[in-house]
Order: structure tokens, then C-alpha cells, then sequence
């Protein structure tokens, strides 16, 4: 994702990130252990798609992401970016 496109970058970004959301939910017996990833999944899917100005499937990536995370701060700002769209 973060690679610059004359390098290469963004090649394949909707596809890791895709399967990185595809995989199963890490399950920590443990509260204090930490657990991450999906959320930030969800926004670099989103903010890859706006970065592509494709703003149909930006929507959709931001309703999936919404389901699960409604009280994300960075989710809901890219939310209002997109109402605009």
C-alpha cells in the first residue's frame, strides 16, 4: 500500500488486503494480549479505493467496514469524505 506506484506499489494491495480480511478472527484467551489488523484492514481498503477514485467500491469496503467497526474515529471520518461522492 504504502509503496509509491512508479515502484510498483498498489499492484496488488486489493488483493492482500482482501485476504488479510478473509482470515479468520484471532481468538486470545488472554484480554491483555493484543489483537489487531482487521480494523486497519478495512480502512487501507477503503482509502486504496479514494486513492483510485473508485468511489462504488469505496462505498461498499466502507459499508462492510461499518458493520463491524461503527465507533472507529478514522472510519467515520473517511465516511464523511465519501458522503460527498
Amino acid at each position: 500500500y504504502y509503496t509509491p506506484e512508479a515502484y510498483g506499489g498498489g499492484k496488488k494491495t486489493e488483493e492482500y488486503l482482501r485476504m488479510a480480511l478473509g482470515m479468520p478472527d484471532q481468538v486470545n484467551p488472554n484480554p491483555y494480549l493484543p489483537s489487531w489488523g482487521r480494523e486497519e484492514a478495512h480502512l487501507l481498503l477503503v482509502k486504496h479505493f479514494m486513492k483510485k477514485e473508485q468511489w462504488a467500491q469505496a462505498k461498499e469496503a466502507f459499508g462492510d467496514a461499518y458493520e463491524t467497526f461503527p465507533n472507529s474515529y478514522q472510519l467515520n471520518e473517511l465516511g464523511a469524505k465519501l458522503a460527498s461522492k
